[in-house]
């Protein structure tokens, strides 16, 4: 079985996902021993298209399979786009069921994945008082539907109640460029999001209005390396998007061990639950829009229930790292590009027969 490859892109912010697939999913295949080109001109079997369905362009004449991604639920706004697929592939159930109202073909699921290599589990003890108890927050702060409007809100009511300890803080890492230019946030956003991204990456945010007390920004463009020892320095992960086809993020940060919280809905679904970690289950479906029509539904979930988790995992930090550990073996042997892998080859040779 030879495959051609066609996306090799690298891009952070909203497509850091598709990216990352597609670097890790190819070096498991070859590592696999799977014969891969990128020359159209050279026989292969199939043609493998990772990607959002809006840059989906089949080769003629071919077999094309496209693995691709739904977040958020109805109306799928690719639904022509995919029909020009021989065959779909996606990473979790809440995709599957989204992309079969719109395909009468096959529609496999092939989870993606951990490198264990990169993120290991990392031995934690609870911060002593006098030291930070890090919430660490991933996001891309330019969509609302990826939860930092909740968490925010659940920030600021924490700091309100008068029952916030002394040492916790909120890192928030969000991308600074998107596919290779300066990122720039939407002209709607809060002046509170324009005063942070103004303050240096590691400066605390002290202005007596708008972005709370006790946050750290950081917009770098990180390595792997970087990234993991990011997880480690926290004591918590905070993933309150209620819309994600996989969320490598959380697994990443589940993998190093750390005690994480998300929202109980989409592709968390598929690998995530309460006995590995913190679930928000109190979320609502809203109508998301895009030049002023609705163009999806979402979760979003309820920053009391975010607020809630926190101070749980605050109060009694031995449980949450038992579930962290949980978390990190679960991750690192059942969810590794390695399996995703070894399904996705499974998953073509059915195809070729």
């Amino acid at each position: 079985m030879k495959l051609l490859w066609i996306n090799n892109q690298f891009a952070t912010g909203p497509y850091y996902g598709y990216s990352i697939h597609n670097h890790k999913m190819k070096q498991a295949l070859l590592e696999a021993g799977v014969a891969i080109t990128a020359d159209p001109s050279e026989d292969f079997d199939i043609a493998i298209h990772i990607t959002n369905p809006h840059f989906f362009k089949p080769i003629p004449g071919k077999k094309n399979l496209l693995f691709t991604q739904v977040e958020m639920s109805e109306p799928f706004e690719w639904s022509e786009t995919v029909g020009l697929a021989d065959l779909l592939v996606t990473s979790c159930t809440h995709s599957r069921e989204v992309l079969a109202r719109h395909y009468t073909g096959r529609i496999d699921i092939c989870p993606e994945g951990v490198d264990p290599s990169l993120f290991p589990c990392w031995t934690r003890r609870a911060p002593s008082p006098d030291e930070p108890f890090r919430f660490l927050f991933f996001g891309y702060l330019g969509e609302r539907r990826k939860g930092a409007d909740p968490l925010f809100a659940a920030w600021r009511n924490w700091q309100a109640s008068g029952r916030m300890p002394q040492n916790v803080e909120l890192y928030v890492k969000s991308s600074g460029h998107v596919n290779g230019r300066k990122y720039q946030l939407p002209a709607a956003a809060p002046r509170a999001l324009a005063d942070m991204f103004a303050l240096d990456p590691e400066k605390r945010n002290d202005l007596a209005t708008g972005w709370p007390l006790g946050t750290i920004k950081d917009t770098r463009n990180l390595s792997a390396k970087e990234i993991a020892d990011l997880f480690n320095s926290a004591a918590c992960f905070l993933s309150p998007s209620g819309n994600e086809a996989w969320n490598l993020c959380l697994t990443e940060a589940m993998s190093t061990g750390c005690p994480c919280v998300w929202t109980a809905h989409s592709a968390m679904l598929d690998y995530a639950d309460s006995s590995i970690g913190y679930p928000i289950t109190d979320y609502e479906m809203i109508p998301f829009y895009r030049n002023d029509e609705r163009y999806a539904l979402g979760a979003m979930p309820s920053a009391d229930a975010i607020l809630a988790r926190m101070e749980e995992i605050y109060r009694d930090y031995p449980a949450a790292l038992e579930r962290g550990r949980a978390a990190s073996e679960r991750m690192r042997t059942r969810f590794t590009w390695r399996q995703a892998a070894e399904k996705f080859i499974e998953i073509c040779t059915e195809v070729t027969k």
